[in-house]
């Protein structure tokens, strides 16, 4: 509501919910933050996110007949979200770069709120790093996809236990996220805050945590971000996130998906 014209739904809410800042949020934001959100191009392709697929656990690999074969984990979570300081402390072009990474431009949106996020668009580690490092060298800053690229994207060229081929580059989480005013802790003000709901389905939950932890600049093979902490203005957009609740699932595949375990009592 609101992407062709008029002012859409998220800030017609935030609007009159009279959330701090929420008069700043573009006309045609998908989301408060101002751009828009999950892709095709960044999201994982069938089968990858399924326990076995990837190699990365051995719970499925006992036989065709695993009863956990073709099932994932999911987590779930809620942030707040302090729009005030990202629309007054943050210029468009600093959004930009906070939101995607620093080499995006205004211009290369083209009068859009969403930047390409396909393989050929992701960041590598060491540009990560180098993003990091002062001028001239870098950017003094890294832009919250790009911190997570290194980790939610193949570094090579992958074909999984079902035989599916994955080029360098492909996306592994299937995620959704969507703004709320839900306040789990009501009775601060009128009992709204902005904030998103943000659910991903990825193969195992230590990949999900290790792909967190690359959105503090933190990476499993211990060459960090440094010179700024996970907090920092310069780290994406870090800074105006509060999470309030995480949690961690494993799903069933889809024939035991409704009553979970229950046949095997």
């Amino acid at each position: 509501m609101g992407f062709g014209s008029g002012k859409s739904l998220p800030k017609q809410m935030a609007v009159a919910a009279h959330i701090p800042g929420a008069e700043l949020i573009p006309d045609h934001a998908e989301l408060f933050l101002g751009f828009t959100s999950t892709q095709q191009a960044s999201l994982g392709p069938g089968q990858i996110v399924n326990l076995e697929s990837l190699g990365l656990t051995n719970v499925t690999t006992h036989g065709n007949d695993s009863y956990f074969q073709y099932g994932t984990t999911m987590h779930l979570s809620h942030l707040f979200e302090d729009l005030k300081t990202w629309y007054t402390q943050n210029r468009l072009d600093d959004r930009v770069h906070r939101m995607f990474k620093p080499e995006v431009t205004v211009a290369q949106l083209n009068g859009t709120l969403t930047a390409p996020e396909g393989p050929s668009d992701r960041e590598v580690q060491s540009q990560v790093l180098n993003d990091s490092q002062p001028a001239p060298t870098g950017y003094g800053m890294v832009g919250h996809s790009g911190s997570l690229q290194p980790l939610s994207h193949l570094q090579a060229q992958v074909t999984d236990v079902h035989g599916n081929t994955y080029p360098a580059g492909t996306a592994i989480p299937q995620r959704a996220d969507f703004d709320t005013l839900d306040n789990p802790f009501f009775g601060q003000g009128n009992g709204y805050a902005a904030g998103l709901h943000f659910v991903v389905f990825v193969p195992t939950s230590d990949a999900f945590h290790r792909t967190r932890k690359g959105m503090d600049g933190v990476y499993p093979n211990g060459q960090n971000v440094t010179g700024f902490g996970p907090r920092s203005t310069a780290m994406g957009f870090n800074s105006v996130l509060t999470t309030t609740h995480r949690q961690n699932f494993l799903v069933p595949p889809r024939a035991h998906r409704s009553f979970p375990l229950a046949e095997l009592r």
